[in-house]
């Protein structure tokens, strides 16, 4: 079910600066939405990204550079979702 208070009626887009694809999401303790995925950095490899929403869908300043976090997985392009949350 859609929360029509996040984002534009529910559905929240975000432009990245580059390829990018979402694996998992997951509440934090104060409510606030994780999303986690896979980044191409400039070498054409993956990285692993998260980024950090409000409640109301804008994007949680406060976390990371911009609410966006990157690291880099060096060779290895894949993670693990299986557990992603609290």
């Amino acid at each position: 079910m859609l929360h029509a208070s996040f984002g534009d009626a529910g559905i929240l887009m975000t432009s990245l600066p580059t390829p990018s694809c979402v694996y998992a999401t997951a509440l934090d303790e104060t409510g606030r939405v994780i999303v986690a995925g896979l980044a191409t950095n400039t070498g054409g490899a993956g990285d692993v990204a998260l980024a950090r929403y409000l409640d109301d869908g804008s994007v949680d300043l406060s976390f990371g550079s911009a609410g966006l976090v990157a690291s880099d997985l060096g060779t290895r392009s894949c993670f693990s979702s299986d557990r992603l949350g609290y």
